[in-house]
């Protein structure tokens, strides 16, 4: 599928889900679509297949880009997301862009073949997702 078909397909679904769902769920559910994604990710820069990751890796950052629209205040409590996020949003949306960008470098490289810089960029983004689950996500 090309690149403009696959970016159009993913905004039609998310403003499908959107439109259909709170913000709160429609994140939480994009929110567990990126933890799969990321682990999908993981396995095949593993094997090496750079064209499938390069795929994925595009599906994970324009995922992460839709997730930073699905915070509206009026979602404050609601779900996992600490009220940390909201008083500090621009540290919580800094985390969000690095984590984007992350999945945008992984993109890349596996779009170059390039093995070691596509398995350093999803271990950034990798990190990335642990630190702002420790700061901002509830354990309940």
């Amino acid at each position: 599928m090309n690149r403009i078909a696959l970016t159009l397909a993913l905004m039609v679904v998310a403003l499908a889900v959107r439109a259909e769902q709170s913000a709160t769920d429609a994140r939480q559910a994009l929110f567990e679509q990126v933890e799969d994604g990321a682990e999908m990710l993981e396995k095949m820069i593993n094997r090496r297949n750079m064209a499938e990751s390069a795929e994925q890796a595009k599906e994970l950052f324009l995922k992460v880009e839709t997730l930073k629209t699905l915070f509206p205040e009026d979602s404050r409590g609601e779900g996992r997301s600490r009220e940390k996020v909201w008083d500090n949003w621009t540290d919580f949306s800094s985390r969000l862009t690095a984590l984007e960008t992350a999945y945008q470098d992984a993109y890349q490289a596996a779009s170059d073949s390039n093995f070691g810089l596509a398995k350093s960029a999803f271990e950034a983004a990798d990190s990335s997702c642990r630190s702002c689950h420790m700061k901002y996500r509830s354990l309940w």
